[in-house]
């Protein structure tokens, strides 16, 4: 989902779901139960409502940071096999400084990589 769909659906949501339940308990709870009963039957309501809404919420938000992390770790990673490369190197010795960039990143203890044709770097 994206943030400005979200931001749309946390104020239109909340929204509704008020108007929802208080329509449900003017029209329904207070005819039966009267106006304090009624109230007090919606306020739970309410407040459990609210909790999953914002536990929904949350859990987006959570997941997107979690992406974004990810994200910044391979950026990173790309950042220090650019730094290694960077500069009058032979393959070998290229290659090994940018595993080492990477494996410093993203805090590997160990690593490899193979050239097609040609044994371990």
């Amino acid at each position: 989902m994206s943030l400005d769909r979200l931001k749309w659906v946390t104020i239109v949501l909340p929204i509704a779901f008020v108007l929802v339940v208080q329509a449900t308990a003017m029209l329904v709870l207070m005819r039966g139960l009267g106006f304090a009963y009624g109230h007090l039957v919606a306020i739970p309501v309410m407040a459990v409502g609210v909790v999953l809404f914002s536990t929904a919420v949350l859990r987006i938000v959570h997941g997107r940071q979690q992406g974004i992390a990810r994200q910044n770790e391979e950026l990173s990673a790309l950042n220090a096999v650019a730094r290694a490369l960077s500069g009058p190197l032979d393959l070998k010795e290229g290659v090994t400084r940018a595993l080492g960039n990477v494996m410093e990143v993203t805090e590997a203890s160990a690593g490899e990589i193979r050239c097609r044709g040609q044994g371990a770097v």
